[in-house]
């Protein structure tokens, strides 16, 4: 799953939102998704909080790491998540 072809741009609730969905299915699905993050620029707060924060507060954190590998990471958008 390539990100940059999910969503136009990483910065709004909305494009958050689609990634939210998918990620979701999968994991009901109990499928493993390899995230890639090529192409990808910085990730706004509120791009994050609807996808990834909001898949963490419903499935916990070790589920959501379980399901969802994130591959093709520049070490700023590394960095960013690690801190988010």
């Amino acid at each position: 799953m390539i990100l940059t072809e999910i969503v136009r741009d990483t910065l709004t609730n909305a494009e958050g939102d689609k990634l939210f969905v998918l990620l979701d299915k999968s994991i009901i699905n109990k499928d493993v998704v390899q995230l890639s993050f090529d192409g990808a620029r910085a990730l706004s707060s509120s791009f994050l909080n609807s996808s990834i924060g909001s898949l963490i507060e419903k499935y916990g954190f070790e589920d959501f790491k379980r399901f969802v590998k994130f591959v093709d990471l520049k070490q700023s958008i590394a960095n960013q998540l690690r801190s988010y």
